[in-house]
């Protein structure tokens, strides 16, 4: 698996930091982080189905989060 940064996830979706930065912000991108207002990263599967415009539960299911040693971002 491989887990990129906002930089790199931005760099790999050609679009701004700013964009995937809000989108993981407000769940509609699939994101990590270890601690509380750490640093968010994201895995390039899940990048791939956010830009194939699937939803939160697809990325999950892209991610394989479920037996990843991150903590899931909670939002809302």
């Amino acid at each position: 698996m491989k887990w990129l940064t906002i930089q790199d996830a931005a760099d790999y979706a050609r679009e701004s930091k700013d964009s995937i930065y809000d989108a993981a912000a407000d769940g509609s991108l699939h994101s990590h982080q270890r601690v509380p207002r750490g640093k968010r990263r994201l895995a390039e599967a899940a990048v791939d189905a956010w830009i194939r415009g699937e939803d939160e539960q697809a990325q999950q299911r892209a991610c394989g989060c479920v037996t990843s040693h991150l903590r899931p971002v909670r939002t809302g």
